[in-house]
């Protein structure tokens, strides 16, 4: 309990000493003579807004779009190199590494 009171007074002497900013000084004078915004009730957005009803032809062309999109993440993820390729090429960056520090010395 005795923990508590001080971590509650330690909490609330340090937060004395914050120093809050001035949001005041940040608005220019046509700013803070500006009215409030004008609030709409929900009924009034809806009234501007169109119903969408979802058709099997929507949904078809929801799925259509999906498909395309995975075929274009496979083909993006698809490695453009073969195993042989690969391995030139790994071969090569080593025989570079070692044609520069030299062979490796084992112990």
């Amino acid at each position: 309990m005795i923990f508590r009171v001080i971590l509650f007074a330690t909490a609330l002497g340090l937060s004395a000493c914050t120093q809050f900013p001035q949001l005041d000084a940040t608005l220019e004078d046509t700013d803070k003579d500006a009215p409030y915004p004008r609030l709409f009730s929900k009924s009034a957005i809806e009234q501007g807004t169109q119903r969408v009803t979802i058709t099997p032809e929507v949904t078809q062309g929801i799925n259509d779009r999906v498909a395309a999109l995975k075929a274009r993440a496979k083909a993006i993820g698809a490695t453009a190199m073969t195993a042989k390729e690969r391995a030139q090429l790994e071969d090569a960056i080593d025989d570079r590494a070692n044609s520069i520090a030299g062979p490796a010395v084992s112990g």
